[in-house]
């Protein structure tokens, strides 16, 4: 190797050490800056300072007939519910004007006797039947969700493994 090409060899290795110290500070300070950035919400009192909460509400049963719990789901005044419940649910989010998403596979395993039981791939037959029915008492009812989730988290091995077909 020439003397030339050492020194460009050289030039070159200073170079990629500066750069990848550079970038090592700069990764550092990013990450002590945005380490630093922490929110703290106590939704345990209510002192009006707060306009939007982020999260959903999730099918609760008979709300109506516990004041306390439907006094505080009025105050919220939420704009989408997550229902797996029957017609009181939705009949109480139609009411509030909220949207809502109708999880049929909770339907189906409420209907099976438990996740571990709803495999609709193991009866398709009966699956559909039970979807087809499922909308059409809602629809006919007046009712319908503004969605349907078809199936809850399929992945997880609570809910049960859904077995793709390509």
């Amino acid at each position: 190797m020439s003397g030339m090409n050492q020194i460009k060899q050289l030039i070159f290795l200073e170079r990629m050490k500066f750069i990848s110290a550079f970038f090592l500070l700069f990764l550092i300070h990013h990450a002590f800056i945005f380490s630093q950035e922490t929110i703290t919400i106590d939704a345990g009192t209510d002192d009006g300072s707060f306009k939007n909460y982020t999260g959903f509400i999730h099918g609760e049963t008979n709300i109506e007939s516990h004041s306390a719990t439907l006094n505080m789901l009025l105050s919220l005044k939420p704009n989408f519910w997550r229902n797996s419940d029957w017609f009181e649910t939705q009949e109480l989010a139609t009411d509030l004007s909220v949207q809502t998403t109708m999880v049929i596979s909770d339907f189906y395993a409420n209907f099976k006797g438990g996740y571990s039981n709803a495999k609709p791939w193991l009866n398709w037959t009966e699956y559909e039947s039970f979807v087809a029915t499922l909308v059409n008492n809602y629809a006919a009812n007046g009712q319908s969700p503004d969605f349907w989730d078809v199936w809850n988290e399929p992945n997880d091995p609570i809910t049960g493994q859904v077995i793709f077909l390509n």
